[in-house]
Order: structure tokens, then sequence, then C-alpha cells
């Protein structure tokens, strides 16, 4: 299973993935397969923008994925791929960080990472530094754009990530986790 997610400035009346084990070139009728899923908003950011997850489920392990994300009325997301991990006993690469920010010296990191192709990475926490202030919403702008560009190998696959909440993705003074405490990160992923 895989799960994109993607955001937009405007409401759609669905939030779509569609994909296949071959390039389509971007053109939504071409694709195999479609998954549907689900949009919401985060209160107290300003610019209304609206959160899209969408499940692709049944994959095949070690399989190549093309895929495009949106809808009709909006549009449609460049043709990106991912690979998924393959079964069986077979060696498997992936990072590890965390504490990451969106610095300059974030960009090369993750240019470094994806240079290793690894099948996916783990970040540990302390992602954005938002500190779940909707206030601070343009720093995770500021890192998703730095992941998108940067996490892809040298054969051009998107990285997924697997994500762990740290104390700078919970609101300051907050003394457990909750998703009323944490609305970005469980908001986003």
């Amino acid at each position: 299973t895989m799960t994109v997610n993607y955001q937009t400035l405007e409401p759609s009346a669905t939030s779509t993935v569609y994909f296949d084990t071959r390039s389509r070139g971007g053109r939504p009728e071409n694709y195999r397969h479609q998954a549907n899923g689900s949009a919401h908003q985060l209160p107290g950011l300003g610019d209304g923008r609206w959160i899209h997850w969408v499940e692709l489920a049944k994959l095949s392990p070690g399989q190549t994925y093309y895929f495009i994300a949106g809808d009709a009325k909006n549009g449609f997301t460049a043709e990106r791929k991912f690979r998924t991990v393959p079964s069986g006993a077979q060696d498997l690469r992936f990072v590890v960080g965390g504490d990451m920010n969106s610095f300059p010296a974030t960009a090369r990191l993750t240019q470094q990472a994806a240079r290793l192709a690894p099948a996916f990475a783990v970040v540990g926490g302390d992602i954005a530094y938002a500190n779940d202030m909707p206030t601070n919403y343009l720093k995770w702008d500021a890192w998703l754009d730095i992941w998108q560009t940067n996490m892809i190998t040298p054969a051009g696959f998107t990285i997924p990530m697997v994500l762990d909440i740290g104390n700078h993705e919970i609101r300051s003074g907050a003394k457990t986790l909750s998703p009323t405490n944490a609305q970005f990160f469980f908001g986003y992923f």
C-alpha cells in the first residue's frame, strides 16, 4: 500500500490518483487504475488549502508504479513514479534521519540521501520545526518542497517517507500527544 498525499487551494469533488505500471504521459484516461480518497482542511490556515489522502492498495511488491494526482476541475500533477518494496529475502536499502527543518543544508542532505537510491526514508521527528502553530504553515511548505524536489533517486523514483512525530511537531507546552496538539502532523500525514 502507498498513500499519495497532495494539496490544493480549491475544493474538488474528488481526490483521485490515476496509476499504472507503465508511464501514461500524465493523461488520466490512459491509466489502467484509479483510486479515490478523501480531502480535509486544517483549521486556522489562512489560504484555505485542502489536504488530499489517496491510498493505493493491493500493489505488487518490487513493482514500479507511475501516477498522477488531482481532479478534472483543478488539474493533475506531473507524472511521478515510485517503486514498492520487494518481497522475500533481498537486501533493502533505506535512509534514516530527523531534526531536519528547511535550511539550505537540508536540501543538500536530501540530495545526498537520494543518490543512495533508498527504497524509502524514515524521518524520526522534528521535521519542519513548525511547533503545530497555524502561523508556521510555511515551514511545512518549505520542508515539503525540499522533499518533493530532492528526494528523487538517480533513476527518477520518488522516495516514500515513513514519518515519526517529534517534540517540534507538537504545540509548545503540550503534555500529551494527540491530534488536537499536533494538527499539522496528523492533518498532513
